[in-house]
């Protein structure tokens, strides 16, 4: 049971917008005419609909966490995230939020490829406008997956492939969705020159990390390093969830017990945001499945035995723990090697490189399979990137794990064996 503070601080922002949508009328009260200033999650809330579920409204009932996240005014943020936490879902109504209430100003959404702006247009962006006819009628002539006029603004999508598609932009609001897995990432830096001349010039980083030190955790690192805290029922504790707080438990089969008190008795739900380094420019957040009521310490104790983090432990560490994982143990980046088996224990490891597509890849198959990068060292020789292997899993799962290599390093000609 919840505090009368705890309760009246969850809903006061509801009750205000509600009261005042009554008075004025939620369109009016929303629209850019009106010199009042709404938070973006009270917008959210009257504004857009469930995103999976039709005429629903939304809510963030157990997703308390991302309030703070939309409602942030840090001209820098940046997120570093587990998968399944809807902070794509809130990013992109937070531009919409922006793009309306600000007037004559351009929102700039990166992603990966061509083809995630396609599917984050199809299954994302547009069910959004469908749902509330508010919404869809600021939806002007210009209506296409790559650009649309919203109101007196303009929302521009790209992909992070090649040089031209960071060419010709101006911006006000920038959104890198997904930085660490770009194929291009250098682009960020043009895509952020996008923003030199704006009065605005605000940025949102989020990403599923993948490597320590790169991409997103270098940003969460270099900021304030904001960790989601929950409070014991119980004793009061407020503690930041980890692997190490879930335990048996008789009926659930794993739950989370108080590291202080011993009890079952954590509240995943209400919580609040507290920051290592208060006085950082940009303000970082980390957040995994752990933080997410919906999903059961149960299931994520147990998914750790699953397909495919059972053979991957970086997608585990990834994915579900929104953590960066150095990848391969064994995988090394040599200056010199030799391909007979011998390794240089002292050779320092990197993460990933990106060769402009110069890199070349051999794989050879087998019940273990290898493979080398390399690419040309400008002097009519070439300079190994990365030698690693794998004999965990099925041939598809060597087939997988050396595509992810092949993408790490942006490879542009592999050539493998037929294989046993």
């Amino acid at each position: 049971m919840i505090s009368r503070t705890e309760e009246f601080s969850i809903n006061l922002a509801a009750q205000q917008t509600a009261r005042l949508c009554l008075i004025k009328g939620s369109h009016r009260f929303l629209s850019s005419s009106d010199n009042i200033n709404i938070l973006p999650s009270d917008w959210v809330l009257v504004n857009t609909g469930h995103p999976k579920i039709v005429n629903e409204d939304w809510t963030f009932d157990e997703h308390l966490f991302q309030i703070e996240i939309l409602d942030s005014t840090a001209k820098h943020l940046a997120m570093m995230k587990s998968r399944k936490l809807g902070i794509s879902e809130i990013m992109m109504r937070l531009a919409l939020y922006w793009l309306i209430n600000i007037p004559r100003t351009t929102a700039l959404y990166t992603l990966p490829t061509g083809d995630d702006v396609s599917r984050f247009h199809d299954t994302r962006i547009r069910p959004t406008l469908n749902s509330s006819p508010f919404l869809n009628s600021y939806v002007g002539d210009l209506d296409n997956k790559g650009s649309k006029k919203i109101g007196e603004s303009f929302l521009t999508m790209r992909g992070t492939f090649n040089d031209r598609q960071a060419q010709a932009i101006e911006s006000d609001f920038l959104f890198v969705d997904e930085l660490d897995y770009m194929p291009r990432p250098d682009l960020i830096t043009d895509f952020r020159q996008s923003m030199a001349h704006s009065a605005y010039g605000f940025e949102r980083d989020i990403s599923t990390p993948r490597f320590p030190d790169t991409g997103i955790h270098a940003i969460y690192q270099s900021g304030s390093k904001s960790k989601w805290m929950v409070r014991c029922r119980r004793c009061d504790r407020w503690q930041y969830l980890t692997l190490e707080h879930i335990h048996e438990h008789d009926k659930y089969g794993y739950e989370y017990r108080c590291e202080k008190c011993k009890e079952f008795s954590i509240d995943r739900i209400h919580g609040k945001w507290e920051a290592e380094d208060n006085k950082a420019e940009v303000k970082s957040y980390h957040a995994n499945q752990l933080v997410a009521p919906w999903i059961s310490a149960k299931t994520i104790r147990t998914s750790k035995e699953t397909e495919p983090f059972n053979r991957l432990e970086e997608k585990y560490y990834n994915q579900v723990l929104g953590l960066p994982h150095k990848g391969h143990s064994e995988a090394f980046i040599p200056s010199i090697v030799d391909m007979d088996g011998c390794r240089n224990k002292g050779l320092k490891w990197v993460g990933s490189y990106n060769s402009q597509g110069l890199a070349t890849m051999g794989v050879d198959w087998g019940k273990t399979s290898w493979c080398e990068v390399s690419m040309p060292d400008g002097d009519g020789g070439r300079v190994v990137l990365w030698v690693d292997w794998t004999d965990k899993g099925s041939k598809r799962n060597h087939a997988e794990y050396m595509a992810d290599i092949a993408k790490r390093f942006n490879v542009g000609l592999c050539i493998a064996d037929e294989g046993d």
